[in-house]
């Protein structure tokens, strides 16, 4: 139902899809396919161990909307630019010390954070 994964919840709606289908699967939005991965393992997997294999990203109409140029930035971007733009990113945080390892620490803490301050305002 499209209107579950639009709710203010779609965490929650592709929790529940993950418990029945597994951990990866696809959900159809119009003529789009997408692609869940759901877990830490999984999504780790995906990201850091395959990056390579995930450069790639379809053309979005309505992502396009939220930057002055289609394809731009590190997470809207593809292929080369998007290996370029990585690259320049990791070396850039590298040289503030903010290594790969450094950097997931970084953003675990950050994630604690967040995860406290929405089970204070549930």
């Amino acid at each position: 139902n499209i209107l579950s994964l639009v709710s203010k919840q779609p965490h929650n709606y592709c929790s529940k899809l993950a418990e029945i289908y597994g951990n990866v699967f696809t959900i159809r939005l119009g003529k789009d396919t997408l692609v869940i991965l759901s877990g830490y393992k999984m999504v780790k997997e995906a990201i850091v161990t395959q990056a390579e294999n995930f450069v790639d990203r379809p053309y979005n109409a309505i992502a396009d909307r939220f930057y002055t140029e289609p394809g731009a930035g590190l997470f809207m971007s593809n292929g080369d630019k998007w290996k370029k733009q990585r690259r320049f990113a990791l070396s850039t945080l590298r040289n503030f010390g903010l290594g790969k390892s450094m950097l997931e620490q970084s953003i675990c803490e950050e994630i604690r954070h967040l995860q406290e301050e929405i089970e204070r305002e549930k």
